[in-house]
């Protein structure tokens, strides 16, 4: 995260960026935990349920994200994870 955040990349290519990162990273976790017989079916279906809460926040984001400058974008990127 601090890394593309280094990069400064402008937000419309941050943001893309970043869910790439965190899609292949859940999906390799997921693939691991479903391959180890650590998760099940029944995780699965909780897990998918749990992520419901994400579409309100990625909603907020984005409004978030579409108000604010390139600057101001940054500035909330190294307040937040710097």
């Amino acid at each position: 995260m601090i890394f593309l955040a280094a990069l400064r990349l402008p937000k419309a290519e941050f943001v893309p960026a970043i869910s790439l990162m965190f899609f292949v990273g859940a999906l390799g976790l997921t693939v691991g935990l479903l391959g180890f017989g650590v998760s099940g079916v029944r995780e699965l279906g909780l897990s998918a349920l749990a992520t419901l809460p994400v579409f309100v926040g990625m909603s907020l984001g984005r409004r978030v994200r579409i108000a604010l400058n390139e600057r101001q974008f940054a500035l909330l990127l190294l307040a937040i994870y710097g």
